[in-house]
């Protein structure tokens, strides 16, 4: 089974059943060189699901897979540690806010998270490439950005986040600048937007 990784305050959010959403990068290094300049088509493996794409650029085609398949079921990767503490079913989690322990804990990076350390599973139900400017209201809210007061434009990404008074849009902008600085907001790069389940898939 395939991992995805996410920040800690992400980790939340999926679990708050508050993200649904995720855009990545992966693969389009090449398109994204001059993003303006390419167009997507899908290839369509069978009648009901698309599963991979093509770039057309003039006379050039390239053919670039995502990473993750419709139908397939993934685990969340994200900062862990093991625990023998008999409290706990062997691990813990930095997104749980653990308190301060004595010896400190050894966070292990999620990037080698095994499956048998995860603890939330999700399906993924959509793939597709898009640009990053095209994502809607809606998918602000599922990406996990939240309306902090529903009677202002007052929104923010994690619980620690002051008010701003920034839109929907510039609040996700902030989100994904501050994740992916090599790929700023303001290049409005071509990304995979990916859609998973709200609720737990594969192992329980």
């Amino acid at each position: 089974m395939k991992g995805i990784l996410f920040t800690s305050d992400m980790i939340r959010a999926i679990r708050e059943g508050r993200k649904t959403v995720t855009r990545r990068l992966d693969g389009l290094k090449e398109i994204n060189e001059h993003p303006d300049e390419w167009t997507p088509v899908a290839v369509i493996e069978d009648s009901w699901v698309i599963q991979d794409w093509e770039f057309w650029r003039g006379n050039t085609l390239v053919d670039v897979k995502p990473r993750y398949r419709v139908g397939e079921a993934v685990y969340v990767k994200e900062l862990w540690a093991p625990c023998d503490c008999g409290h706990c079913p062997g691990y813990i989690y930095k997104a749980d806010g653990i308190p301060s322990l004595n010896p400190p804990v050894h966070w292990h990076s999620p990037l080698f998270m095994p499956e048998k350390a995860a603890r939330t599973f999700r399906k993924i139900m959509d793939v597709r490439p898009e640009r990053l400017w095209d994502i809607s209201e809606s998918d602000v809210l599922a990406e996990g950005c939240w309306q902090v007061n529903p009677s202002h434009e007052q929104w923010k990404w994690r619980a620690s986040d002051e008010i701003t008074g920034v839109t929907a849009r510039e609040c996700y902008a902030r989100l994904w600048d501050a994740i992916n600085p090599s790929h700023p907001w303001k290049n409005n790069d071509w990304v995979w937007r990916i859609a998973f389940e709200a609720h737990q898939e594969g192992k329980q």
